[in-house]
């Protein structure tokens, strides 16, 4: 992970722990001016409460959602993704996928193989 990167998950892990009612202080003040109600303790016990939410998640961060067979297409371009994106920043333009599997023989016995093929 790049260090840019690694600061933005750093970044949103620090804001997803702190609560709601003290990341958003200023808009506490307001919330009672709103339609929201004007309960402050109760629309901000409410919020905390949706935010906690595992429908408020983000699918990126749902594990139980990529799981599901329904998601099977989406894994499948991760899997392809992840490897493609280590390739273009490490500059690889090409590769070589071998299936199978590969023995190695003595010398000796390989040119006696080749030998009795050629006959």
């Amino acid at each position: 992970m790049s260090k840019k990167n690694k600061k933005v998950v750093e970044n949103q892990m620090s804001k997803e722990s702190t609560p709601w009612s003290e990341t958003h202080a200023d808009m506490c003040n307001d919330l009672p001016n709103t339609i929201l109600g004007d309960d402050l303790a109760l629309v901000t016990e409410n919020m905390e409460a949706i935010l906690r939410s595992p429908s408020h998640s983000l699918a990126q961060d749902d594990r139980a959602l990529l799981e599901r067979t329904e998601m099977r297409g989406v894994r499948m371009l991760l899997e392809l993704g992840k490897p493609e994106l280590a390739f273009q920043e490490d500059n690889i333009e090409s590769t070589v996928i071998v299936f199978g599997g590969t023995q190695i023989i003595e010398r000796n016995a390989a040119e006696r193989h080749l030998s009795e093929a050629l006959r």
